[in-house]
């Protein structure tokens, strides 16, 4: 017995590499766990992606709500796409104080040079350049808002209304504001 474990061990050290079956199994055995892993790791990085649109845009509802009643004047948060429209995919959320200031009018939701921005999201920082061919984002909003303009009133009411969170036009999630200006976050998972 002392002998055989002996040769074994003699064999093993005068060994100068892997045999050739060393390292099929090997690669096999890292091949069977990429085919595994690789479907997780795509639905960890969507996720993770959605969850951070997500809370970006409860953070900055939330720091909307509070501007407004810190310089006792509206607050707008528009959503807009990347060329600056309000139709079509939505990727671009926009905060500004709509206080009228540099000559513009207070108070007509439209951002005017001076009236400061205060708050800015876009989801193709979330994911890239250019996610696909045609330049259409994968991770889009869609609002039930007019004009999709979201406007915090100083200590008045203002209109509730849900923020759609969609990947490749699929619901995600939803971001529900209230009258009062309230934000709970709805996962459609």
């Amino acid at each position: 017995m002392k002998n055989s474990l002996k040769r074994i061990s003699e064999s093993l050290l005068n060994k100068n590499g892997l045999s050739l079956v060393e390292v099929m199994v090997v690669v096999a055995l890292l091949l069977v766990m990429t085919a595994f892993a690789g479907p997780e790791m795509i639905r960890f990085s969507h996720a993770r992606k959605v969850n951070a649109v997500i809370r970006n845009t409860v953070m900055l509802l939330m720091n909307a709500r509070l501007d407004a009643f810190k310089i006792n004047s509206n607050t707008v948060v528009l959503f807009s796409n990347s060329a600056g429209k309000t139709d079509g995919d939505l990727d671009q959320i926009t905060v500004f104080q709509d206080n009228g200031n540099g000559g513009g009018t207070a108070k007509d939701g439209v951002q005017q040079p001076n009236e400061k921005q205060t708050g800015f999201l876009s989801t193709d920082l979330l994911q890239g350049s250019s996610p696909n061919p045609d330049n259409q984002s994968l991770l889009t909003f869609t609002t039930n808002f007019p004009d999709n303009r979201l406007v915090y009133r100083n200590r008045l009411g203002m209109f509730g209304g849900t923020i759609r969170v969609l990947w490749s036009g699929k619901e995600e999630g939803k971001v529900v504001i209230n009258c009062l200006g309230r934000v709970r976050v709805e996962k459609s998972r």
